[in-house]
């Protein structure tokens, strides 16, 4: 793991604070913080598609620890299509390639010139 003994991950749970800073990321300022009662939530990256590979692998490795029981909270990107499809692929080496949304009759929408993303909503 980049930056995050397992020590450090799970000491947490010892803490009465709610929210709890992991060991500052040895990339770019970007801060990992436990939520409570779960979940990690990524903060000092202003775009998540151009996250380092570092910066990918210690995220998914905090949120795949107990603590973050795989949830993974990126708050505040005003991404466009293009770049959100960049950032869905930068995470490809940690859980596969995405896979092409094709839509059924009656499912949500998808979005024009971008094959691996979809809209969610409730749709007629």
């Amino acid at each position: 793991m980049i930056g995050l003994p397992e020590s450090e991950i799970f000491s947490w749970r010892n803490s009465r604070a709610r929210r709890r800073s992991l060991p500052a990321a040895a990339t770019r300022g970007m801060r990992l913080t436990h939520l409570s009662p779960f979940g990690v939530e990524v903060s000092g990256l202003d775009d998540l598609s151009a996250a380092s590979a570092e910066q990918i692998a210690e995220m998914v490795a905090a949120m795949q620890s107990d603590a973050g029981c795989g949830v993974l909270v990126v708050r505040g990107q005003q991404l466009s299509a293009e770049a959100h499809e960049r950032a869905l692929f930068r995470f490809a080496p940690h859980f596969g390639a995405p896979i092409r949304y094709d839509r059924w009759p009656g499912q949500s929408k998808g979005v024009e010139g971008r094959p691996h993303l979809s809209l969610l909503g409730n749709y007629r």
